[in-house]
């Protein structure tokens, strides 16, 4: 049987471990390729009781773990996972937007997660965390491009475009 010892406190205390080591594993026996995704996910759950699950109405797993996942564009392995806990206070000061803050500061924790990053990796998101300040980030800290679409509404007209952080 396998045990992992619960690290860290809080509601995933007791997988922490588990993911941790799975992520270890994936990333020494994986050669992740130049294309990576940046999405939400849920992990189906029917525990009630339990403090990070969350509810989505419009998703198809509407009760569930959500899970942010960078993961490679190609084969869909993950590099890199942060389970959501509920609204954190973790900001930092690089943007304006408070939920802009929160997704640059989670961009960074994953990306601290694999260790070594190479330049030139392009990442693919889509308009939840798409704007102008994230590609300006990856690109000035990680040397990093970005694919993404964003919606525009003040018209109420539903465009989608995409803009891409390319070499200057």
């Amino acid at each position: 049987m396998l045990r992992f010892p619960p690290e860290g406190d809080g509601p995933l205390r007791q997988i922490n471990g588990l993911i941790t080591q799975f992520m270890k594993v994936v990333r020494k026996l994986w050669t992740f390729g130049q294309h990576w995704t940046w999405d939400e996910s849920m992990i189906k759950c029917k525990k009630k009781n339990l403090a990070i699950r969350q509810y989505q109405p419009k998703k198809p797993i509407k009760h569930g773990i959500k899970v942010y996942v960078i993961a490679d564009s190609l084969t869909g392995v993950p590099l890199a996972m942060e389970v959501y806990k509920g609204k954190g206070k973790r900001d930092d000061d690089e943007a304006e937007d408070p939920q802009q803050r929160s997704l640059v500061s989670l961009v960074d924790r994953l990306l601290a997660q694999p260790g070594s990053i190479e330049k030139g990796h392009i990442l693919y998101m889509d308009n939840f965390f798409t704007s102008i300040q994230m590609a300006q980030h990856l690109h000035e800290k990680y040397t990093m491009y970005m694919t993404g679409t964003s919606e525009l509404s003040e018209t109420n007209e539903v465009n989608t475009y995409t803009y891409t952080c390319i070499r200057t």
